[in-house]
């Protein structure tokens, strides 16, 4: 899937447009083993599509968060993991699942 390499090519490509524009939603704690918060920074509660990826690019999650969402991830494996968020704007943020 092109998901790995539009996550490389933004990353590099946007490394200083990235640090300068704060993101609309952060995880946390990371890394994490059981579970991740989603909070929204510019929360207006409505419901958006979140999606976990794993490192290959393999959607491992897909849930439909709002405000300040708690999201197990106790039975994905260890590894690095990319949380999408698919309304505009379309933002991805990384957690290491351990």
């Amino acid at each position: 899937s092109n998901f790995l390499y539009n996550i490389i090519c933004n990353n590099i490509l946007a490394v200083n447009s990235v640090e300068k524009e704060e993101s609309s939603f952060r995880l946390y704690p990371n890394p994490a083993t059981d579970n991740i918060t989603i909070a929204f920074t510019n929360s207006t509660n409505k419901k958006e599509k979140i999606r976990v990826f794993n490192s290959m690019g393999i959607l491992m999650k897909e849930i439909e968060a709002g405000g300040t969402t708690e999201i197990s991830i106790a039975g994905l494996p260890t590894g690095l993991y990319f949380v999408q968020r698919q309304n505009d704007p379309k933002q991805t943020l990384k957690f290491i699942k351990q």
